[in-house]
Parts: C-alpha cells; structure tokens; sequence
C-alpha cells in the first residue's frame, strides 16, 4: 500500500504541474474577468525578452509564414498597398489567411494572438467588391461628423467581413499645400474641419464609455481599431513635397497640425502612426519630445505608436544608412510597434544587441510591449482570436452603397452655374433630345476612385471592383427616350454637329498615392483641358472635376456654363448624376481653397496675400420651381426652402465653422426678424431662469451639496476625558483605564416640511405656516458614527525593531446612527417645497398658492422673510492694495491667507534713506521673503530672481530687492545652506501665540497656496505675486478696486447658511463633547448619541437670525452681520419682486465710504443704474437687472478639459523659463502655462458655447498682464449676450418662438458673459448698430431696457423723464401702489394689506412687461388726464378728480388689518398658576367696549368695530385684563377670525378687520412717471369740461407738474395710449387695425415723436393731442386747447384717513410736556416750517398761535425787568416790622421782588433757561408789557 500511494502522490503531482502549465487552466491572463491591468501585469511577468521584442514587430503578409510568426513571436501582421491572398479574393479567401497566420501565432507558449492591420482609408479598399467611399478631401466638404461616424461604422462591418481587426485610418492631416501627393488624404486646411470629422473614429471603433480619456477602446467584434496618423505635421512640408520638412514654430505646430490629435486622443483611438516628415530638421520618428513628451505624456495617450513603412529606415539619408541609428533613436522617441515589412530578423538582431549594451532599456520595452497588449486586451483577440464568415454578407452591401452615393453627393461643390446674364444651366433637364457626355473620367472607374484603391497607386478602368461610372449614372437618370452619347475626346466639328442639347465633360487627375502625386502644376491632364475647349466651345456644358485636390482651372472657367468638383468620389457615381439632375441640391462647401495659379501657393484661408478663386467654405445654392415628384423629397431637404421663386437664383453661403466674422452678412435676416428674436430669446431667458432663480439655485445647491460640505468639513472629533492621565505616576496603566471616543458626522438627509396633526404626518405648506405663526422648516438628520476606545502602550525592544514604546489605539465599541440635528428653514418654491414642482401651477394653486408666487423667501414664525444678497469681498483671486503696499492670497480660513508686503525697513539705521523691503505675513507671523524662496526648494538668489521675473529697470525696485535680500542676511546668516531656512522658518511659526499642531512641512502643503501640490509650484507662485506687486508699484499693473463688481461676490441663501449653520454646528459640538466628557470618565456605557447632540441649538440659532436680522460675519466669527434677512414687502406683486432681486454693500460707516455710492462701469448690464433707495442707503441698496443671473458653483472638472484644448501641464520645478507664456488661473489658483494664448482662449470659448465647457464658465484673456484667469465659482454676476459671429445660425424660416434659451446656449448664438470677460468683448447696443457694423462687435445686447430692474423696465418713456423721477417711480411709488398683492388672500393674514378693486393693465407695452408675461406688474387703472388749471384746487402737483368717476369705482381700494394675539397653553411645559393664566375669553373690560365680543372673546364676522372697542378678548382666572383694543383711528368690519396654535405651543388669533376706501380729500396718487400729487379737490362731473364728443376728464392735473419735475414722458405717454385707445376702424368694421398700432414704450427704443403724432392724425385727433374743450359750468367754449389722453395712475398707500390727527389736549411727554408723536397713542400733529407758512399765508395767525403754543406745552415763567434775569417763586421775609414770609415771585439778584412779571412762554423754552443756568450761563429776557 505504501508503493501505491507514493506512485498515486507523484501522479497527483505530475497532473498538477501540467494543468499549472497549460495555456488555459487558472492563467489570470487568460480570465476576461480580471481586471486589464492585473492581465497585464501577469502576461508580463510570463513573458521572455525575446517574446516581448516580438510583440513589436509587424511584417508583411507575403512573408509571416507559421514558420516565421511561431519562431519570432511576430506580434502584428499588415497588408500594404495591393497585397491580397489572391486577384479578386472572396471574404472567405482573406479570413482563411488571417486565420492560418492567427493559429500559427496561438500555437506560441503563451499563445499571444497577433494583430492584422490593412490601410483601410476611403472604405475597405484593397479587397474586390468592397465599397468605395469619397477619399478625405471630399468627405471634408460635407462638414457633416454624423455621417462620417456611418462611414467608419460601415467599413468597420466590411473590414471585419475579412476577418481583419485593425484599420490603418483616418489619416487626420492638416494640408496646407495642394501641391503635396497625399492632399486628399487631409480633410481640410482648416483644422477644425479636420477636429470635427475626427468623428469617424467612434464609427471604427464604438463610444469610449464616460472617464476613459486617452484608453483605447474597440466596442467588440463589428468595430475595428484605428489609427490616426500622420504623427505630426505632414501636411505641412515645404513646397508641399512628400515626406520632406516642415518647417513651422511651436505655435504654428501645436495650432494647426495637432488639435486633432487631441480629439482623437480623447475619442479613445487605439494606435497612432508616426509620420516620414520631420519638424525643423528631426524627423517625427526621432522626435522623443513630441511622441514620448507630448503624445504619451500631456496628452496622456494610452495606446500603442505604431510607425510607418520601413519609417525607422528613414531616419537617415539615405535611407538605412545607419539602421543601428535608426533603431536606437526610433525606439528611444517612444515607437511601440515597429513597421518591418521583410527585413524583421535585423531589427531583431539589431535590438536585441543595444539591449545587451544596455542602450535601450528594459523598462522602455516593457512600456511599448504593455501598450501593445493593452489594446489587444481591449480588442478581445484573447477571448476571441480567430474570425468567421459571418460579416461576409456586408462586405458591398446595398445599404453600404446607399451610404456611399449619399456621401458623394454631399461632397459635390458646385463653383459656377450660368454664365454673366445668362440662366443657369443647373439642374439638368432628364427630358431632353440628345446628351453628350465626354472625358476621361467619365467611364473610367478606377480614375473615379483614385489613388490607394485595389493597389497601392490605384488602376485604370473597369474591371477592378465593382461600382458605377458617372457614364452609366447619367444614362440611368435621364427620361427613357434622352439619347445619351458618350465620346472620350470628340472634335469640335463633332460636337458642333451632333446637335447637343447640352454636354456633361468629366476630366481630372489620373491615379497616384504619396510622393508619386507630387506636383508642381496641378494641371488636368491631357486630353482634358481640349475636350473641354471642343465641347464648350460649341453647346452648353457642365464640366465634373474629378481630382484629389483644387486643380488649376481658371482658364476654362469663363469657357464653362457649370462647374462642378466631385473630387474623387470613389464606387458610386451615382451620387454625381443626382445633384447634377436635381435629384438633390449641392450642400457641399468648399474645405480648401481653390487658388488661381500655382505661383499663389501655399495660401489659406486667413493668409494675408488670401487672394483665391474660389474662397474656403464657398457653396453655391440653386433654386428653381420643380416637378411634384421631387417637390416633396427637395422641401425636405435642409438646405432648400420651403418656397422657390419661379426664377433659378444663387447665392453664396458661408458657414461659421469655416469663415471670419468680416464675411458674415447679417443684412440677409433683416433688422425686423432679429429684433423679434432678440424679444423671443428675452422671453426665453425669462421662462426659463424666472427673476428668482438666483435665490432657489443657491439655496438648493445647498441643500444638494453644500449641507453636506459643512458637517464634512468638521472631520473627525476627538474627545477626551475630562483630565490630563499623563499627571498620575503609573502613567502605563492609567493610559490603558480611562476611555476616549471619536465622533464623525456621515451622510446629511432632510425631510421635506410636514407636521403631526391627530397621530399622523401630513404635508406641511407655505400657507399653512403662515396662517399658524409656524416656521416654514424642515428635519435634518445625520448619521453619526461614534467609536469608543482607549489608548494601549504596546512594548518595543529599540534594539530589533528599532523603535520605542508606542502607543495603539484599541477599539472597545462603534455605533452608527441618525440622529436629529435641527431644523432648517424651507425656502417656498425650493426642491424640499412641497409645492415646488415646477409646471403644476393648478396644483399649487390648490395647495393655497397664490399665482403670482415665484418663491425665494422663507417663512419665520408666520413672517415671510427673504435675504438680500450680501456684496462680499472676492477670495479667489490676488488682491493688490495701495495702502499699504500689498499682495494677498485670501481665504476664509485665517490660515490660508498669505501676504506680501512691501514696506519701509524700520531696522535700517538711516532713517532718511530707508528702503522698502518684502516681507511675508504667513500664520500670524512675518517672514522675509527671501528665506521663505530658500525654504520653499529655491536654490539660489538668481534663482529667486527669475521666479520673480521683474521687467524694467526702476532702480527703486532694484534697490527693494537687494534690501530683502540684506533684511534676510541679517535675520539669518546661512539661510541659503541645508535646512536652515526651513528651520528658522518653523521657529517664527512655533513662536507665534496660537502656533500649529502640524510640522512646518505639513503647514506649507496644507495652509500655503493649497491649491498646488509641491513647493516648487508654489515658490513659483509666490514669485508671480511678488512681481505683481512691484509692477503696481511701479505703476505697471493696477489695483484691485474695490468698488467693481469683478473683485466682488454675491452672497445668497447657499453661503449665508452654510455660514450660520458652521457656526451653530461648531457650537453644537463643543456642546457634545463636554456632555460626552462626563460619562466618558465613569464606567458605564454612552448613551445613544442623541442624548448629547442638542438639535435646538441649530433650529433656535437659526430662526434666531432670521428673525433679527443679524448674521455671522463671513471674516470675523466675533461679529455679527446686520441686514442680511428683511421682512418682504406684499404691498403688490412688483414690490415682492423687487425686493427678492435686492442686493446690499455692507459698509462700516454709511457716511464715508468713498465711491462705493457712485455708479461703476461694471454695473453695466448687472445692476440697474437707476434703482436705488434715497437718503443713507443711497447707492449702498442695489437692484439686480433684469437679465442679471448669479453664477452657481460648476461641480464639473474643467482642468482636465483644459489640457485639451492647448493647456500645458505647470512644470515641477523652479529652474524652467516661462517667459512669453501665459499663466492660466482658475478661481485664483495657478493650474497651468499656455504657448499660444490666443489660440487656448477661443478655443476654451468655442467649446463653451458647444456646452463641451460649463456655461457659466468666465474666461478673461489678461494680455496686460499675461493671464487667461477662468472663474467657475459663485456668486459671479452674468448677464446673456448675443454672439454676432454666430447669429447667421439663425434661419429666416424658422420662427425665433422655437428657440429655447437652453437651445440658443447650446448654438452658441446667446452665451453669458461676466464682468471680467465683457471688458474683452466689444458689445454692440442694439440690432442697428451691429447691421450698420457689423465688424466692429462681438457681441450684442437683447435690448438696452432690459439693462434696467424690473421696477424700471416697465416705465414708458423712461429715458425721456429726469432720472430722479424715474428713481422715484422705481423705488417708491412702484412699490406703495395699491394694486391685486395676491390670489390667495382667504389663506394669509398679514398685518397690513391693500387690494384694488378693479386693477388695470395699462394700454402701452414695454419689451420687459411683454417678455416677462406677467401683467401684474401694473398696479393701477387707466384715467382720462386732462393738462389744466381748475379753480386753484391742483397747484402744483395737486389733481382734481371726477366724483361720477370716483362713485362709479375708480381707484377704490381695501384695506384689511390684521390684530393678532397669542396665550400660553394649558398644557404649556411653563405653566403659571392657573389665576395668571391667560386665555382667551370675554370680560367686562375697563379698557373698551366688549359688544362686538362673542363669549369666546373674539368678534362675530360683520361686526363693526371701531375706536376703543375690543377686538381680542384675553383675561386671567382672577379676571385680570389683557384684551387687546383698536386703536385711535382704527375702525373696520370684521372679515375672518383665526384660531390656532403654533409650534412654539403657544395659541394664537388672528382677527381681521376689512374697510373700504374710497379716495377722498388728501390721498396721494402718483403717474408711472414719479409725477406723484395728493387730490386736492373732488369736482362734480357737470361742472368738469368736455370734449365735443362728450367725454369728461377723470383727473385735471395742473400744466406746472411739467416743467418743474422735468417728465415730459407722461406727456408722450397720455398721446401714444389716446391713439391706442381710439383707433380708426377699417370701413367694414372690422378690428385688424388694433394689431397694427405703435404700442410700444420701451425705453431707449421708443417710437419718435413723428409716429406716436401720426398714430393720432390718423384716429382723427390733434397731431399734439390738444382737445377742443367746452366749460362744464357755462357751456361756453373753452379758448385754448387743453391737453388730454389716457394715462396710468396708481393709487398709493399714503391716504389721508390713515394721517390725519385732531386732538384738542392729550397726553404729553413727561419731560418736555410736548404731545406724543405717535398718532395711535392719540399724540400731537406734526406742525413743520410749510404747515407755519401755510397758516399764516391765511391769516390764521390765531390758529396758529392755539395749535404750536396753547394745545402744546403752554407754560408760563417770571422774569425781572430791572436785571433781565429769571426771577424764582419762592418764601422771603416781606418788608415792614411783621417779617411775615410771603412766597411769590422773586429776584434773588435785585432782591425784590417789584419788578417781577409773568410771561408765557413754551416749556421747550423754560427747560432750556433752566438747563443752561444749572451749567453757569444765565440768559436775559427783554420784556413787554401788553
């Protein structure tokens, strides 16, 4: 038994071994489901030095026999030009031969698939049969990516029919000379056209999924790898020779020839070929800078580089001169693949021998080797080496050729149609006699396909693959009984006497491919150019070029009746005769420029010496009226119309993509079209973003992001016990007792409001908390994490493991729970709104919203409350001050902030002569600014100096410079040694009073610029900020001033909570921690952790706040903020608005604050010039305009997007040059250099408005000062502009109504634009300027009205009035008129509320009333003014009104007041003894009537209440009273009666009183022109005058408003809605004339003078207005003309009932005896200087002295006429024996009392005597006696 199991052991083992071995078994190469990486990294380690040199072999097919592929482990095989298995081989020919080389490479060790690569570049087109597709050059005219993915897609099909996995294209060449043989291999000379149709790429390849920029990616067995080649630059090549130099600066390089490798890098293309060209002098297959430094390493390209045939050869010349050279600098540049056609065994030799040597090294053969076996990974060629036949059936099929004629008729160009004066000739008729069709390109197939077709130099005729002529295209097209003769090159006698009806003449370039195709003529080859002189010389011709390039052609053009270039349009010539029969239109448009002569070249579109025949992007259109048949398939058709007119016309058109802006003609489109799409796009922006947006975006990305932020940013909290353990001696032990706990916040959720009502949750609204007194909240919850453990001090022998004693943290318990943390208030219509939803208006109507609600405000304690958006100081960016001299990096974090100042040297001796120095103020400490270089990885002082980089040669900066470098000799001899820097730099952070936990290494990486990563970059960066500083004062650079908005941010919701809630939630843990301290010392276990997390403390912290208004300081924690949250205005919807759109400055002093007052030019367009308050707050309240929008924080990564489009990577170093670079800075942090500013700028913008980059991206392009700063922060104020250059998108036929405004962002026609950006644009201010020139903008505005707040925009005739009256309107009267304040007022009780009864809208429009839609803007009614004096009742501004007028309802108002009271509970927590309790009840009150009272304490509704009765009744149990009594003046009727309890616990009532206002005597009305007038008299209607048509006046204003207010807007106003109000009808009676009147107010656009007179003549009024009137008291006709129309007036808040006083005696002030001020407390009437004059002006001397003296604080004092003093009433001894004491009045100076008389005099007045006299000053009194 012992033999059998030991022979059974070594079987076992034998087994084992082998499967271990096997190719298959557990090989984790082998297993698809292993990550690619750890597949790689395992056939790697498997793999010998020789298998891996094989992998970067490819040889021809002719000579990779199994033989060779298993001997030399051949990693890739490849067919060049014409190489096939066989002539005319089938699918199944080519699959079989892949195939067998396939298994030949599988039967390897490792079994390795190799890869076979074909040129695959117009189509599959090596192989018979397949589909030939138009070569590059004319793909490129097409301009269309979505069709060039469908051409990629269909050869990949037919390439994978041939059992071929890899495809040698696209070639992604930038020709800039025709001359060059491979030109139609180039798309275009434009690279953007080249960048566009890089498209094709995911057609070969499949979508590269999201995150994998620079992977290759193959998207399984129908998709191909590609590869985009020529690496770089061959396009470029002198005199546009083959393979020769390009010779072109950096700038030129990286502008033109690489931006399409950047796309195709990011689009996931697997290889990439490097080009025979070189580059100043290197070839590109030696060129390690751009192959290894750039393709690999910036643009982080993942792939495999492959090189061209035999292009290692050619490194030298001759060509394998040196091939040990050529191998070495081949595969040092960073080849991957080595292109050996024949002779691979000495490449092998060759490599295998400087590997020895140790010349190349293994780790750059493992590189290229991972590379190769990364992409063939991505392929699946291990899961699935070997092809099939199953794709065959694609390989030329129908839909393919479909494919391919669509393709060819896109790429036509038509260049002529019809000579001068005479029709075109296009389209051709199909029904005609007799057709000449000529050339050698007619019937020429091969001709017809090119170069790189069947062979490497392409063929000559038919026979070769299968496809269609343009010959037999024609007679396919044309009617059946057309005779169609085809002549190669006939005669003129012959063309003359066939009797033509017209002739199709094909000519062109024979067949040739790479340096065969050079030319240095670029003619039409013979007999070409005679068969064109034959035939056009004697009928009608159109003539089809057919080339791979613009030929020279002039000379036959004027010879021609059309043109056409097909360019080499491959197997389908059918797509030829369907443009040229009009089957369908040209679309084509030209991608090179067609020149005159070949002297001209090379020339490109933007070339100064641009002279072209035909220019780049020209197309030429035709219309022309067509059969019904075509008729539906042409209006169809994007480039046709759906009208022709009966006449063929032409046009030229210029696509944006392809032309400067000098060529865009605007004038196409019409000054009315753009006008109305500048008010649709305004429309647009308005439905879209509202005028609220600012304040829910910020707040819901708060509660979306930025919560979350806040309880992240804490970290972990540690809390200790409650002593210091390390004071007990047993130290060890002590350590191991006591028990510590970290506590970590996790992930933040919040509830949407709701509130428990009968045991269940319901839903909590915004009304429902307003009508409860509630707060408007939400629960916040968070789970928390809390981990208990205690400190172990593990044992360490220092002499084996070489480290002492530690201690170790050992976890005794962890728990995870949510817990509540507060509540925090909802702001209505936000994301946790219940009745947010957005489009369900119906639905939020019946939840009690009012209509007019956008939101944006909160709900505190029943309070509506909003924030005014705070101006902050802006932290991302340097700031450079002038007092003193300063440089700052600020942040909110006190440790962040860096500073360099530039200050006198107090330690110099020399007082007179003290220089200044630069010193560094860093965590509290200063530090010279040369030890900090040194301690920041600076080796030397001109090291430091070239950071600094200083331009000029003020010897004052020279000297500043030298004395920093002194200042730091002295503080530190040997700082430029070793560490000492460091070291003296960690001992001034260590020294200062609140010093670091971390090393001074971590205090630099974490607190020092954090934004970069090592300390060179950020010594770099301190030296960029040293030199702005010396160029401000130098007086290079300017300041930052403070005052404009670029240097500003506006703070909303987001970041005023964020920062409320960090203070809170810091309190709240400190809080935690002492609660947790306590039980952390004892034995016990923690309780749940909501037992120490005090939710109140944020939920009370915040309503606190709001309430008060006051916030934390965004600086100084110590401080609080005043003015952040105010009460909404509801007094009508405009005045909601206006103060949502509020913005505020906070100053420290509002008297002196410099120019912060006074408008800036970057208010423009953001903040309206007009609307701000009067009086302290002037120009400190700002309003936003209209089309104001704040930036949002884009959470999209920009940087990394940022290297695509010419970003360069910021070096590592300090020694590198950045001289002539421009800095890029995203929200002040220094990311990256770019060579070509320019160039990165406009592309950064172009793929912003193709929404590639964040919308809300602002780009400022800094030539100055050499920056490209890009901000993506919040808080930035932008505004939408028109982009001219791309308004040509816009298309007559279609209507601008269907164009959103997220639509005309994506096109790019409307971009927003910041503060910064705008100072690079030039922004036209209207349609017409940009019509008159349009060269001269970039931009344009939507409409210059719109530059103002939504409070001025709607004001007719604006800019006609004076800007204070418009103030005035805007600010005030707007918001205190009486108009609809909501639809919900059944659902509110507010405290004071007005309601119109019949509200307006006015006659007139303006463009933001009308773009914004929403009518109730307007508060008011329309009244009939009439300009006249009447009987002295409306001087000045007074107005006299109709009564008929006034009694039928005009502007009569309501007015609801709201009483609310409120009582403790009986269930209270702080209940008081049962007789103090308050309660709501009815007793007999001592205080006011109780008759209206219900026993319930509250009125009936309808009752009628007045002055002194009580409106709430409240008592205690013992009958004390606290009922609350209406006030003096107060009266109304009972509307609702509210009872409920709020959420404080307390209930509450609310009783609401309604009265009825009617204007009377006093009331102040006002024009929506500031020309404000109280109503000084209500005349009776008969006694009004009248027109002759009958009609009265509603309101006489007198004519002396006028001149004295300056607004003659009013004036334009009342004619412009006379003749809107009375148009002349049409005689059938009809209404079309309304839709034809002037309506339009706008201001800045308002109609002229001329049209509104017109508008009046033509109603039958005055031209002016003027009316003749008749006297209403005598009948008599009136002598002068009186003025009159409709006008919009507004009924204001000011009403007289609500002001006026009357009182005889009152009560009085204790101290002054003066009447109280307050009207309700029945106080005294304000009596000033006007009311004085008015009175005595009547003769009221009396009144006047019994108002200001006998009703006031009449008193009455003696005075001694003898000494002119005081005299006291006191006792003295009277004169005689008696001695008797007598008390009066008595002069203590004169002592005598006999001169003493008694005056009356006010109290204010003895008060004053008495006051002056207790400090030593006496005054005289002269007196009278009367």
């Amino acid at each position: 038994m012992g033999t059998l199991s030991k022979v059974l052991c070594l079987l076992l083992l034998c087994y084992t071994v082998a499967a271990a071995a096997a190719p298959g078994g557990s090989l984790k190469y082998k297993d698809p489901k292993q990550p690619l990486g750890a597949r790689i990294r395992d056939l790697m380690n498997r793999m010998t030095l020789q298998e891996k040199i094989g992998q970067m072999v490819q040889i021809e097919r002719s000579v990779a026999t199994p033989e060779v592929m298993k001997k030399y482990f051949i990693g890739s095989v490849l067919s060049g030009g014409g190489s096939v298995p066989s002539e005319k081989a089938t699918p199944e020919t080519w699959v079989n031969m892949v195939n067998e080389i396939q298994k030949a490479s599988l039967s390897t060790r490792l079994g390795i698939p190799m890869i076979y690569g074909i040129d695959a570049v117009h189509g599959h087109n090596n192989v018979y049969g397949a589909t030939i597709f138009p070569h590059n050059v004319g793909l490129g005219v097409t301009r269309d990516p979505k069709l060039l993915r469908r051409i990629g897609e269909a050869t990949a099909l037919e390439v994978r029919a041939t059992g071929i996995p890899y495809a040698f294209a696209p070639c992604i060449a930038v020709c800039r000379d025709p001359r060059w043989g491979r030109c139609y291999e180039s798309y275009s000379e434009d690279y953007r056209i080249v960048q566009q149709m890089t498209e094709i790429i995911p057609g070969l390849q499949g979508d590269i999924p999201t995150k994998r920029k620079g992977v290759p990616f193959v998207g399984g067995k129908t998709k191909v790898a590609a590869c985009a080649k020529h690496f770089v630059g061959d396009g470029g090549t002198v005199r546009g020779i083959d393979e020769n130099n390009t010779v072109i600066d950096s700038n030129g390089l990286f502008g033109i020839h690489m931006p399409a490798y950047y796309n195709a890098v990011n689009k996931g293309v697997a290889t990439v070929m490097v080009s025979y060209s070189a580059w100043n002098g290197l070839r590109m297959h030696a060129n390690k800078e751009l192959v290894t430094g750039f393709l690999k390493n910036k643009l982080k390209f993942r792939g495999f580089v492959i090189s061209d045939w035999q292009g290692i050869d050619r490194i030298t010349t001759p060509p394998h001169l040196n091939y040990s050279y050529s191998v070495y600098a081949g595969i040092s540049a960073g080849i991957d693949m080595i292109m050996v056609p024949y002779n691979f065994t000495e490449f092998i030799d060759e490599i295998n021998s400087q590997i020895q040597k140790k010349l190349i090294p293994i780790s750059r053969i493992d590189d290229a080797v991972k590379r190769i076996l990364r992409v063939k990974f991505t392929m699946g060629l291990f899961e699935e080496p070997l092809a099939d036949l199953s794709f065959a059936n694609h390989l030329g099929s129908k839909e393919h050729r479909e494919l391919a004629r669509e393709a060819v008729r896109k790429s036509l160009v038509l260049l002529k149609n019809g000579k001068t004066g005479a029709k075109p000739l296009l389209p051709l008729p199909k029904k005609t006699g007799k057709i000449l069709v000529a050339g050698t390109h007619a019937d020429n197939l091969a001709y017809q396909c090119g170069g790189w077709t069947i062979t490497w130099q392409g063929l000559n005729g038919n026979d070769h693959t299968i496809g269609t002529t343009i010959l037999t295209a024609v007679k396919n097209t044309v009617a059946p009984g057309t005779q169609v003769v085809y002549s190669q090159n006939p005669d003129a006698n012959f063309v003359k006497s066939g009797k033509f009806d017209y002739a199709i003449v094909v000519v062109g370039e024979p067949p040739y491919a790479e340096m065969f195709g050079d030319s240095t003529n670029l003619t039409i080859s013979e007999p070409g150019p005679s068969t064109i002189g034959n035939v056009c010389g004697s009928v009608k011709c159109v003539v089809v070029v057919v080339s791979g390039r613009p030929v020279v052609i002039q000379p036959y053009v004027s010879t021609v009746d059309a043109l056409v270039a097909a360019w080499l349009p491959g197997t389908e010539g059918q797509g030829v005769a369907d443009a040229l029969f009009g089957d369908y239109g040209f679309t084509g448009k030209l991608a090179r420029t067609w020149f005159k002569s070949v002297k001209q070249l090379p020339m490109n579109v933007g070339d100064r010496h641009y002279d072209p025949l035909y220019p780049f992007a020209a197309i030429l259109r035709i219309y022309q009226q067509f059969s019904d048949d075509v008729y539906a398939s042409l209006t169809s058709h994007r480039r046709f119309t759906s009208s022709f007119p009966s006449e063929a016309t032409q046009c030229v058109e210029m696509d944006i993509n392809d032309m400067d802006i000098d060529e865009i003609d605007l004038s196409e489109l019409g000054e009315k079209f753009l006008q109305n799409f500048c008010r649709k796009a305004s429309t647009s922006f308005f439905e879209e973003y509202g005028l609220v947006s600012h304040q829910l975006n910020s707040y819901n990305f708060f509660i979306e992001h930025g919560l979350q932020k806040v309880f992240d940013s804490f970290g972990e909290m540690v809390v200790e016990p409650s002593f210091d353990p390390t004071k007990n001696k047993d130290h060890d032990k002590v350590l191991q007792d006591w028990r510590y706990a970290t506590v970590k916040f996790g992930e933040v959720s919040v509830e949407k409001p709701s509130f428990f009502s009968g045991g269940k949750e319901l839903q909590l609204l915004p009304w429902h908390a307003r009508l409860q007194n509630m707060t408007y909240s939400a629960r916040m919850t968070v789970n928390v994490q809390v981990e208990v453990f205690i400190k172990k001090v593990v044992k360490s022998d220092k002499f084996k493991t070489g480290r002492d004693d530690y201690v170790e943290k050992q976890i005794l318990d962890v728990k995870k729970q949510d817990i509540p943390i507060g509540r925090i208030p909802v702001m209505v219509k936000s994301v946790l709104c219940n009745s947010g939803e957005k489009g369900n208006k119906e639905e939020n109507y019946k939840k009690g919203d009012c209509a007019f609600d956008q939101g944006g405000y909160f709900v505190i304690k029943g309070a509506e409350k909003v924030f005014i958006a705070q101006e902050q100081m802006c932290i991302t960016r340097m700031w450079i001050s002038n007092s003193p001299w300063t440089v700052s990096f600020r942040s909110e974090n006190k440790r962040n902030r860096f500073i360099v100042r530039l200050t006198e040297d107090q330690k110099s001796e020399d007082y007179k002569r003290r220089e200044k120095v630069l010193t560094v103020y860093f965590l509290s400490t200063e530090i010279p600014v040369w030890i900090l270089f040194f301690a920041l990885g600076v080796s030397s002082d001109k090291e430091a100096m070239d950071l600094i980089a200083f331009d000029g040669d003020d010897a004052s900066i020279t000297n500043s410079l030298v004395a920093s470098i002194h200042e730091s000799d002295a503080v530190c001899e040997a700082f430029r040694y070793g560490k000492n820097a460091m070291e003296y730099v960690e001992e001034q952070i260590k020294s200062t009073k609140f010093p670091p936990g971390e090393s001074v290494a971590e205090c630099l990486r974490m607190y020092l610029f954090p934004g970069l990563k090592s300390l060179k970059q950020k010594a770099r960066f301190m030296g960029y900020m040293v030199k702005c500083l010396l160029n401000a004062y130098a007086g290079k650079r300017q300041c930052e001033n403070r005052d404009s908005f670029r240097n500003k941010r506006i703070e909303l919701a987001g970041e005023l909570l964020e920062r409320e809630i960090r203070a809170h939630l810091s309190h709240a843990r400190r809080a935690m921690t002492k609660a947790m301290q306590r039980h952390l010392t004892g034995d016990g276990d923690l309780k749940p952790i909501d037992h120490y997390m005090d939710a109140s403390i944020i939920t009370n912290g915040l309503s606190r706040a709001f309430s008060t208004g006051q916030w934390c300081h965004p600086f100084r924690k110590m401080e609080r903020v005043h003015g952040v949250v105010a009460n909404l205005g509801r007094a009508n919807p405009l005045q909601t608005l206006i103060d949502l759109r509020r913005t505020r400055q906070q100053v420290l002093y509002t008297g002196k604050v410099g120019d912060a007052r006074y408008p800036h030019p970057s208010h423009w367009g953001r903040v309206c010039f007009l609307s701000t308050p009067d009086g302290e707050n002037c120009g400190l309240v700002k309003n936003m305009s209209l089309l104001g929008l704040v930036s949002t924080h884009v959470l999209e990564p920009v940087v990394e997007k940022l290297y695509d489009c010419g970003m360069e990577e910021l070096v590592d170093d300090t020694s590198t040059n950045l001289c002539g670079k421009h800095k890029v800075l995203i929200n002040g942090d220094w990311v990256g250099v770019s060579s070509d500013s320019e160039y990165f700028v406009a592309e950064l913008k172009s793929r912003r408005r193709q929404s590639e980059l964040p919308r809300q991206m602002e780009i400022k392009h800094d030539k100055d000062n050499n920056e490209v700063r890009i901000f993506t922060d919040a808080g930035r104020l932008l505004r939408p502009l028109l982009v001219v250059e791309n308004l040509h998108k816009l298309k007559q036929s279609t209507k601008p109504s269907q164009y959103s405004f997220e639509h005309l962002l994506d096109q790019g026609i409307l971009e927003l634009v910041g503060i910064e950006e705008e100072e690079d644009c030039s922004a036209a201010w209207g349609i017409k300027q940009i019509l008159k020139e349009p060269k001269s903008y970039t931009h344009c505005e939507l409409d210059l009205s719109l530059l103002l707040g939504v409070s001025c925009a709607i004001v007719p005739f604006a800019n006609h009035d004076h800007a204070r009256r418009v103030l005035y309107q805007s600010q005030k009267h707007c918001q205190q008129a009486i108009g609809f304040s909501s639809t919900n007022p059944n659902s509110r009780c507010d405290t004071l509320s007005q309601q119109l009864f019949y509200p307006q809208k006015p006659l007139f429009k303006t463009l933001a009333s009308e773009c914004l839609q929403k009518d109730f803007l307007f508060n008011g009614q329309n009244a009939i003014v009439a300009v006249n004096v009447h009987l002295g009742y409306n001087q000045e501004d007074s107005i006299v009104m109709n009564k008929a007028s006034l009694e039928r309802g005009m502007f009569r108002s309501e007015q609801i007041r709201s009483y609310k009271a409120e009582v403790d509970s009986r269930d209270s927590e702080k209940r008081k003894k049962m007789d103090e309790l308050v309660q709501f009840g009815k007793t007999q009150s001592t205080i006011g009537r109780v008759d209206s009272l219900d026993d319930d304490g509250f009125p009936y509704v309808g009752a009628n209440m007045h002055s002194g009765d009580i409106v709430i009744g409240k008592c205690t149990e013992s009958g004390a009273d606290h009922s609350t009594k209406l006030k003096h003046t107060e009266r109304g009727i009972v509307q609702k009666v509210v009872l409920s309890s709020n959420d404080d616990g307390k209930n509450f009532a609310t009783v609401s009183l309604r009265q009825v206002r009617s204007p009377c005597l006093g009331d102040k009305f006002s024009s929506m022109h500031g020309q404000k007038g109280v109503l000084g008299y209500i005349e009776e209607q008969e006694n009004f005058p009248f027109t002759i048509q009958g009609i009265v006046p509603d309101i006489v204003i007198n004519p002396h408003a006028f001149p004295s207010r300056q607004t003659p807007g009013q004036l334009l106003e009342a004619a412009l809605a006379k003749g809107i109000a009375c148009p002349i009808q049409k005689k059938e009676g009809s209404s079309a004339a309304y839709t034809k009147l002037t309506r339009h107010a706008t201001p800045f656009s308002t109609p002229s003078i001329s049209e509104i007179t017109d508008q009046l003549h033509r109603a039958g009024f005055s031209r002016w207005g003027n009316e003749r009137v008749y006297n209403g008291r005598s009948g008599e006709m009136m002598r002068s003309l009186i003025f009159m129309g409709p006008t919009f007036y507004q009924r204001l808040v000011h009403m007289s009932e609500d002001k006026v006083k009357f009182r005889n005696t009152g009560p009085v002030h204790p101290l002054t005896r003066q009447p109280v001020a307050d009207r309700k407390r029945f106080g005294g009437i304000k009596f000033g200087e006007m009311e004085r004059d008015c009175l005595i002006a009547h003769g009221a001397s009396a009144n006047l002295h019994e108002r200001l003296f006998t009703l006031s604080d009449s008193s009455q004092m003696h005075i001694c006429r003898n000494c002119q003093n005081a005299a006291s009433v006191i006792e003295w001894s009277g004169s005689g024996s008696s001695g008797r004491k007598i008390r009066g009045p008595y002069c203590r100076l004169c002592k005598s009392p006999d001169h003493v008389v008694r005056v009356y005099v006010p109290y204010g007045a003895k008060l004053l005597c008495q006051e002056l006299f207790s400090m030593g000053i006496t005054l005289n009194f002269e007196t009278r006696l009367c």
